[in-house]
């Protein structure tokens, strides 16, 4: 893959994930708002449910959105420098910085626009989480995955 398709394919990735998160969360919002609480979608393990998150990961350090946002600009520029250079060199990690970008850029809109990061679904067993979390999550451990158990550097080019 050229180093310019895979530029593509990193931007288009994480434009995705933030346009897919943001429209997730304002359909979450109006399903509740017309609901009047929590929807159940699979029995009461899995339910849409209306969270606001001022803080970082599972709601650590509330209050502090002015913090995490000038953070969550740092993460998304480091993410960039490490993208640059693995663009054209590995799809895999790629599409790993681009889902993790797209998740941290979705939940800095949330900071900057609302205050909080709007956090839609509930799982029985986990704090309430959205789109963009779930991208970070995947990214993040696609990454950890190929630098723990990549075999060779040079398997880090298939």
């Amino acid at each position: 893959m050229t180093r310019s398709a895979a530029g593509w394919l990193f931007a288009g990735t994480a434009a995705v994930v933030l346009v897919a998160d943001q429209i997730t969360k304002a359909a979450a919002e109006n399903a509740l708002a017309a609901h009047g609480g929590a929807i159940p979608v699979i029995g009461r393990v899995v339910a849409l449910s209306r969270a606001h998150n001022t803080g970082a990961v599972f709601g650590l350090l509330p209050g502090t959105v002015a913090y995490l946002a000038i953070i969550s600009v740092v993460v998304c520029l480091a993410i960039l420098a490490f993208a640059t250079r693995a663009l054209g060199r590995s799809r895999f990690m790629t599409a790993a910085l681009a889902l993790a970008l797209g998740g941290a850029a979705g939940n800095l809109v949330d900071r900057v626009w609302l205050g909080y990061v709007r956090d839609f679904l509930a799982i029985s067993i986990w704090p309430a989480f959205n789109v963009a979390d779930a991208a970070i999550t995947v990214g993040v451990a696609m990454v950890a995955g190929r630098l723990l158990f990549a075999k060779d550097r040079r398997d880090e080019a298939a």
